[in-house]
């Protein structure tokens, strides 16, 4: 027993915390699945980097480049972003009827294994 204002001699005040780690379960991907479709600035991000090499063929790193891209992409109008934006929408609507697709077919192959 100790008395106000001493120490206790186990553990002198300090906690111990055990260092256990929840390994995280990886979820099987289905190769089958389709991807999803790159966004406005991804599309743009193809055509800057293909650019800003010829440009800086000495540039060897990946962080200028996006940081460069991303100003560039602030400082566009709406018309400069509109093809990029449209073919974005465009590869939704395809990815949207592939998605549909393939979950038809998901679905399909989940019941033949149910039965």
């Amino acid at each position: 027993m100790t008395m106000k204002g001493e120490k206790s001699k186990a553990g002198s005040g300090k906690t111990e915390k055990l260092a256990i780690r929840k390994q995280k379960v990886k979820r099987v991907k289905d190769p089958n699945k389709p991807k999803r479709p790159p966004s406005a600035f991804l599309l743009f991000m193809e055509v800057f980097r293909e650019e800003y090499r010829k440009q800086h063929p000495d540039n060897k790193r990946v962080g200028v480049v996006g940081k460069a891209a991303g100003d560039k992409w602030r400082s566009m109008t709406e018309e400069e972003k509109a093809p990029y934006i449209d073919k974005a929408e465009e590869r939704k609507e395809e990815y949207g009827k592939k998605m549909t697709a393939y979950l038809g077919i998901s679905e399909q192959e989940n019941n033949e294994d149910l039965e």
